[in-house]
Formats: C-alpha cells, structure tokens, sequence
C-alpha cells in the first residue's frame, strides 16, 4: 500500500466543512475558531498531520476524549433513559476523516 500523505487542498477543504455547532473536545478548541483561522493554519495542520502519518503515531493529547451522558427520553430516573456521548479533539477528527476518504478513493 502507498504512503498516505496530506495535502494542504484536503487539510482546507475539511476545514471548511467544519460544523460549527459541533461542541469543542478535550482540547477545548471549538471548531469555530479552526473555520475562522482556515487559511492561516492549514500549512501548520498539513505538516502535523504528515508527521503524524510518517511516524505511525498522534500526539498523546488528541487521544483524550471526554464522555458525556445526555437523557434521550422518558424517566431520568432510569438509566437505560441515557446514552453516551464522546467528545473527541477536532484535529484528531479531520485526520481520521481524510485518511477514511484515501482509504474509500484506493478501495474503489
């Protein structure tokens, strides 16, 4: 199999499809601030993001993930009334996101 690389053009285009009503992760970088910053941070992610895929690993920080339980309906009293929710680091999401799509584009 080829190595994956990143480009700028697909760091961009993920950054651009951000949804912004998403909540931030562990990190506490909301993707509001990643959609207003696009142009000025899409060289920096592009090379994190290949650094990453050189040396098979993610920085410590984007495995945290917090867990929320959100009521889905009837009771609050019952637990089975609740699911899981988990917050992951925006970052960590995007690259996970382009290496499906590479992946998805070589098994086509």
């Amino acid at each position: 199999m080829k190595e994956i690389t990143i480009t700028a053009d697909m760091v961009l285009k993920k950054l651009k499809c951000l949804n912004t009503n998403k909540s931030a992760g562990p990190d506490g970088i909301h993707p509001r601030i990643f959609q207003e910053v696009k142009h000025e941070i899409v060289d920096a992610l592009c090379i994190i993001f290949n650094e990453s895929m050189i040396r098979h690993e993610i920085p410590a920080d984007w495995k945290n993930v917090y867990i929320a339980v959100v009521h889905k309906k009837g009771s609050k009293s019952s637990v089975s009334n609740y699911r899981p929710i988990s917050l992951t680091c925006v970052i960590r999401k995007m690259l996970e996101s382009m290496i499906c799509d590479m992946l998805w584009n070589i098994l086509r």
